[in-house]
């Protein structure tokens, strides 16, 4: 029990360290070697810079438990993760480890027909509704064939060529 009421005023005294605007006159700031990146105005009150959490090491999942004193930040492309049950995931600490489980999705990196096909997807369904098929290469097959089965040809932007006919139909390639 004392040893819970010894926690408790130890976190209440680091909450209660105020970081005023001149605290940081006449900081100097030093030049850091860090085995990552350098977190500038990551040290304590911001008074300094600090480095930056490497793959590994101890991260503080609640940044906001020992803020202001300093930003305890995972480098880039790592993301502080729990470290199971322990008393630290307890206490708000993690691991940094690498970023794998949030897929990133930049639809710059997909061609029109690729973005195409994920809009429609994701369009209710009715007869004329068609999903873009997309070569090796993320272009426009010539041939596009809606749910009714009826086919048209497209341009290279998706636009519909002529009109739809039940079955296949030859289109010029492009």
């Amino acid at each position: 029990m004392i040893s819970v009421a010894v926690f408790l005023a130890a976190f209440v005294t680091v909450g209660a360290i105020v970081c005023t605007p001149d605290m940081c006159d006449g900081v100097e700031k030093t030049p850091l070697t860090c085995p990552g990146s350098v977190i500038e105005g990551g040290g304590f009150c911001g008074c300094t810079d600090s480095c930056a959490k490497v793959e590994g090491d101890l991260c503080e999942k609640s940044p906001l438990l020992l803020w202001p004193l300093s930003h305890d930040e995972c480098d880039t492309g790592l993301v502080c993760d729990s470290v199971g049950s322990s008393l630290l995931a307890l206490l708000g600490k993690g691991k940094c480890v690498r970023d794998t489980q949030r897929k990133r999705f930049v639809l710059d990196d997909v061609t029109a027909c690729q973005k195409m096909k994920i809009v429609k997807a994701s369009q209710p369904t009715y007869s004329d509704k068609w999903i873009p098929k997309c070569d090796v290469n993320g272009a426009f097959e010539s041939m596009q064939c809606d749910l009714a089965g009826r086919c048209f040809c497209v341009n290279s932007a998706g636009q519909i060529q002529g009109s739809r006919v039940q079955g296949k139909v030859t289109c010029p390639s492009a």
